[in-house]
């Protein structure tokens, strides 16, 4: 039902945002039924899609009891899909997939009808010629930490070169790696982390557990590591940067694209480039 590796809009993987009450399993629900619904004939706003099929090809994704079950299809319903100026459609949020109330004990022909707002179709469908990642779907199906799948959906952009250039640590020609310098607030923003977190704590439940994750079942390299602001104290000063070492990829062009895919509403908007603030080198 799902291949391998889902072909994703690089400029969506840079940018997509989920809401930070979503669990790793709903979020792996969530960029699967958009994905799937971005690829149907019918542009209708409710979109079947087999539910075993769907459960399967996501780890056996089990259903849970009717109370927790209901409580997933509630944080979806309250849960929205938000993007930068990048993806202008997507930019001030739209409502995430849902099963509408009323129609979650039914289902028609073994699918369930999700209601997918059409910019997300817009959003994930690809188009001619158009840049994208190759998202492994062992990552939907294996990821327990919430940050995992926002993690990779990055990872894989930045490595094919969709970041802000300010952020360039190390990009020298010939090398296989890339490391980027993120400021702490920047880097929590990009996975979606609670602005208060602590450094310390980005690094340790969230960054790395969802580094472990991607790197346990896919063959990127993926490292992360705090910088502090130079002091004379000792043991250094503050955690302002987070540095990441990620495989520069090339990015996949897709020749040919469904024939149902939706045009696009919106024009995408690049990223302003800036030049490197940072004159020194890194080494992991």
């Amino acid at each position: 039902m799902l291949p391998e590796t889902l072909e994703i809009p690089i400029t969506l993987a840079a940018t997509i945002q989920f809401d930070p009450d979503l669990t790793a399993r709903d979020r792996s629900l969530l960029l699967a039924v958009s994905y799937l619904a971005a690829r149907e004939e019918y542009q209708d706003e409710l979109v079947s899609i087999p539910d075993l099929p769907l459960r399967r090809a996501l780890g056996d994704l089990r259903r849970l009891d009717e109370g927790r079950e209901v409580s997933r299809y509630d944080r979806l319903e309250k849960g929205r899909i938000r993007t930068d100026e990048r993806v202008p459609d997507l930019e001030e949020g739209v409502d995430a997939p849902v099963v509408p109330r009323g129609m979650r004990r039914r289902l028609v022909r073994g699918a369930y009808q999700w209601s997918v707002d059409n910019r997300i179709r817009t959003a994930f469908a690809v188009t001619p010629r158009e840049p994208v990642i190759e998202l492994p779907l062992e990552i939907l199906r294996s990821a327990r930490s919430r940050y995992t799948l926002p993690m990779a959906l990055r990872a894989l952009a930045w490595g094919a070169g969709e970041y802000d250039k300010r952020w360039v640590r190390r990009n020298r020609d010939g090398d296989d790696v890339l490391i980027l310098r993120l400021p702490v607030e920047e880097m929590r923003a990009e996975i979606g982390a609670d602005p208060k977190t602590p450094p310390v704590d980005l690094m340790r439940r969230e960054l790395e557990p969802a580094i472990r994750e991607i790197t346990t079942v896919t063959d990127l390299s993926l490292e992360a590591m705090a910088v502090k602001a130079p002091s004379m104290r000792k043991g250094g000063g503050r955690v302002r940067w987070i540095d990441i070492q990620i495989d520069k990829i090339a990015a996949k062009q897709v020749s040919d694209a469904p024939v149902s895919t939706p045009r696009a509403s919106a024009q995408v908007v690049p990223l302003p480039t800036d030049p490197d603030p940072w004159g020194d080198e890194v080494e992991f």
